[in-house]
């Protein structure tokens, strides 16, 4: 009976695990990408094309937009398990400083971090499953194994190993929180003061980013003979579909630009 009610445990607890390369949104999370794309494609077909046909046309770039904000949304994700992953060690490295044990330096970072960052935390929710599975008997060491798999962070895969390691050979634990919270905090540290150097980089590109379509709008608007040319006729529509493109592409080279790993 007590087999049974274990498997049940074990198996609710497999379903809360997150794989952190897929982002399954919430419904009104759906709902306003959805409008957002409608609303970015028809200002795109106002500037370039003032057609209800090309706006139909619009309409199956729906998906690579939702699809480019799953995709955000999950390295946001990431992001924010690694920076929460320092605290993690900090937690556990006082816990078991303390005298804890290593599974229950897990439970008491869950509830310091639980105070801090709140229970719908994503770290918060892996710690929280990692006690739940620590009450089974599953080793601490295989669980961390597991996180490191499914974020797919080198740093974590680097702490698991460490980890599975030490609690193997009887090492010093202390040691391995210490030395794992001096190089994530030295990693983070320098990804934080790059993007502090850069943030005023970051923001006149946002504003050479929207100059290109006020200059368009400031035409249309002011001087609307100028650019009937280009609107209601094939080569027009070439012409638009040529400056989009331009647009477009450095728009991602733009992006690039600014996207430093450390």
């Amino acid at each position: 009976m007590r087999n049974t009610e274990k498997h049940k445990k074990a198996g609710a607890a497999s379903e809360l695990k997150t794989d952190y390369d897929r982002y399954r949104p919430e419904t009104r999370e759906l709902v306003r990408w959805c409008l957002e794309s409608i609303g970015i494609f028809a200002g795109l077909d106002f500037l370039f094309y003032r057609s209800a046909a090309m706006a139909v046309l619009w309409f199956p770039f729906v998906w690579f937009w939702i699809r480019w904000r799953r995709k955000q949304a999950a390295e946001n994700r990431k992001k924010t398990l690694y920076y929460h992953f320092r605290d993690l060690t900090a937690s556990m490295q006082f816990a078991v400083c303390a005298g804890y044990s290593l599974e229950n330096a897990v439970r008491e970072a869950y509830q310091d971090l639980r105070q801090t960052y709140g229970e719908k935390d994503v770290l918060v929710r892996e710690l929280k499953f990692m006690w739940n599975q620590i009450a089974l008997n599953i080793p601490v060491e295989q669980l961390f194994m597991d996180l490191a798999v499914r974020s797919g962070l080198e740093d974590i895969q680097m702490f698991a190993n460490v980890l599975a390691i030490a609690k193997r050979t009887g090492g010093n634990m202390e040691a391995v929180m210490k030395n794992t919270w001096r190089i994530l905090s030295g990693k983070i540290d320098t990804e934080r003061e790059i993007a502090s150097s850069i943030a005023s980089r970051k923001y006149e590109q946002t504003i050479m980013n929207v100059i290109p379509l006020g200059i368009i709008l400031y035409i249309q608007v002011s001087f609307p003979d100028f650019m009937e040319v280009l609107y209601g006729n094939f080569l027009g529509v070439i012409v638009m579909t040529a400056c989009l493109g331009i647009y477009l592409v450095s728009l991602g080279i733009g992006q690039k630009i600014m996207r430093i790993e450390v």
